[in-house]
């Protein structure tokens, strides 16, 4: 009869005060508080159901909590929907110091099933692979846009800045199917490269100077094969390397050799001639023959006048003619031109 008089009593005093306080030191509940449990060695037990019986409650109010025993979690009424409070050691999503990380599947913003660690946009557009961090663009009209740099050492792109020698260390190929077609920066050699199906076919060095159909630029311009030139114009000396091909505007390719053709004179009486043969392989029609310089000499060489004759696609003659007043004896080299179509 006591205990049902005192707790009478206790529940009209608590009505009367507003605040409850639970507790067994008997003190007082907080200020800010409606219930005020307290204990060191029990806890608060709410309602717990499953999730079938918590969905059934009818008309849940604002901040109702629940605890569900099908998921092992508590719930509570946010906005009029249920809501879970997540433990975030057993989350999707990891809480590292300020960092957040994710290290099961994959990650799709704007995609419900992506097809990479991280994927944007609807059908995979932007993907980014987990193995090896290769970035994929799957959409055809797809483009990467850089703001205008306005830093002096600012590059727009930049890469590879260390590592170790590599043929292939930069390549914008046409596509995955044609990795060996492109451009590409060869740092052995320290060129940049177009390359078509594995084999270069243009180099340019640090210096600026362009080889074609060649690795060993030695030139500003270093062509190895035929090149049509449309207009040419020379300031200063033109130089070329063993035999040359040059076209002409008649489309007929013109081959420029460079020879050499000794002779000599024994006694040749003034206005007498000596004629000497002189063989070539083969052109497409007779060659312009070229007499230049006398590279070695010795006698009365200066007396002496040369032409070429009975130029054929193989071969020509030379006549010496003795052009002083007295018999001369010389013995000399010159160096010759043969220009004919090829």
């Amino acid at each position: 009869m006591r205990t049902l008089i005192l707790l009478i009593i206790t529940l009209i005093s608590s009505g009367l005060s507003a605040q409850v306080a639970v507790n067994t030191d008997g003190s007082l509940p907080d200020n800010s508080s409606m219930l005020d449990v307290k204990s060191t060695t029990q806890g608060l037990l709410v309602p717990r159901m499953t999730s079938a019986q918590r969905i059934a409650i009818v008309s849940p109010a604002e901040g109702l909590m629940v605890y569900d025993l099908t998921t092992g979690s508590f719930w509570f009424i946010k906005q009029s929907v249920w809501t879970e409070l997540a433990d975030k050691s057993n989350g999707l999503w990891q809480v590292n110091g300020s960092n957040l990380f994710y290290n099961s599947g994959n990650v799709g913003i704007g995609d419900s099933d992506p097809a990479a660690a991280l994927t944007v946009g609807n059908g995979d557009k932007f993907q980014v692979q987990a193995s090896d961090g290769d970035v994929t663009f799957t959409d055809d009209e797809a483009s990467i846009n850089f703001p205008e740099s306005a830093g002096t050492n600012s590059p727009m792109i930049y890469m590879f800045s260390g590592g170790t020698n590599n043929q292939n260390r930069m390549i914008l190929a046409h596509s995955p199917a044609y990795s060996n077609t492109g451009l590409r920066y060869n740092d052995l050699s320290d060129l940049f490269q177009f390359v078509s199906n594995g084999t270069v076919g243009v180099n340019v060095n640090p210096s600026g100077a362009i080889g074609i159909n060649t690795n060993a630029v030695s030139y500003n311009f270093d062509v190895n094969g035929t090149a049509r030139i449309s207009a040419l114009d020379i300031s200063s000396s033109l130089e070329y390397l063993n035999d040359a091909v040059v076209s002409s505007n008649n489309a007929t390719p013109l081959e420029v050799r460079r020879s050499q053709i000794n002779l000599s004179m024994t006694n040749v009486a003034s206005g007498n001639f000596l004629d000497a043969n002189f063989s070539y392989s083969a052109f497409d029609g007779n060659p312009t023959i070229i007499i230049g310089n006398l590279t070695t000499g010795t006698g009365e060489w200066y007396k002496v006048q040369i032409t070429a004759f009975d130029v054929t696609t193989t071969s020509c003659k030379f006549r010496m003619v003795n052009t002083a007043s007295d018999a001369i004896t010389m013995t000399g080299s010159w160096s010759i031109l043969l220009i004919g179509p090829k």
